[in-house]
């Protein structure tokens, strides 16, 4: 009977404790204490968004070319202007802008403004580009002009030697013409000679100038700058991102409003 009795008995229950029904009427009895923070909450959210402006970010890659033992190395150029020029010229420049340097021959300008300021960005990156077009290009088309002129007196000296077999070929075959003894054997066992010469020296000056063209191809290609501008889409946080995360806030903020108002409504009756 002690243990029936036991098990009839409803648990205990405590001043302290809330049961769900007990919960609901006490929100809807505040809900417009929920609703009105949450409204306010919301519409300063679309507020906020709203008078954010849209910005993109500009980018522009700028690769120097890897030249064969150029005098000022792409690497100096590129740590040359991403510590000391580009930060001296961008400092009074009203626009979130970065260096990045990639590689030894890459710089890589970050340009974050909003859609009416893409003007004011092309110009400041065009002025980079050019900036280490100015510093580079110069001394190292000069040097590629020097090593064009090696190979070209190359080419004319392997020309002359070719004009000096030639006349010295006419000579022998005249002297075969005249002669008819061991000197005109003489002749004819030099102008073989000289005709193995003029084959050699002819195939040279060919090898000379595909050199040459190679290397102004080569020249051309290395002497370049190249750049390419790009634009992303809009950056930083979403106007829509913005509301959700103040419908969301609203919400939370309404709720526990409820919740401290109902405990100071608690604290003046125990009172």
């Amino acid at each position: 009977m002690q243990n029936m009795s036991a098990q009839n008995t409803p648990p205990a229950t405590y001043d302290d404790e809330i049961d769900l029904y007990e919960l609901w009427e006490m929100l809807v009895s505040r809900k417009w204490t929920a609703i009105g923070t949450a409204l306010v909450i919301f519409l300063s959210g679309i507020g906020y968004a709203l008078t954010q402006p849209t910005l993109y970010e500009y980018q522009t890659i700028i690769t120097v070319a890897q030249a064969p033992d150029p005098v000022r190395p792409p690497a100096d150029a590129v740590f040359h202007f991403s510590e000391v020029v580009f930060p001296e010229k961008l400092s009074g420049v009203d626009l979130g802008v970065s260096i990045q340097r990639q590689g030894d021959n890459r710089l890589v300008l970050k340009t974050t403004a909003q859609l009416d300021q893409a003007e004011q960005v092309r110009d400041l990156h065009q002025s980079a580009v050019n900036e280490i077009a100015d510093y580079y290009l110069p001394t190292f088309t000069a040097r590629v002009n020097a090593r064009l002129s090696e190979k070209q007196a190359r080419g004319a000296l392997l020309s002359e030697n070719i004009q000096a077999l030639e006349a010295e070929r006419r000579q022998q075959l005249r002297i075969m013409d005249e002669r008819q003894d061991a000197f005109a054997m003489l002749a004819l066992q030099r102008v073989s000679l000289i005709d193995q010469q003029l084959i050699s020296l002819r195939q040279s000056v060919q090898g000379v100038e595909q050199s040459i063209n190679q290397f102004l191809n080569e020249a051309s290609r290395d002497t370049e700058l190249d750049y390419l501008a790009l634009r992303s889409g809009p950056v930083g946080t979403q106007p829509r991102l913005i509301i959700a995360l103040a419908a969301v806030l609203g919400v939370m903020l309404g709720i526990f409003l409820v919740f401290v108002t109902q405990f100071f409504a608690n604290a003046r009756k125990a009172r």
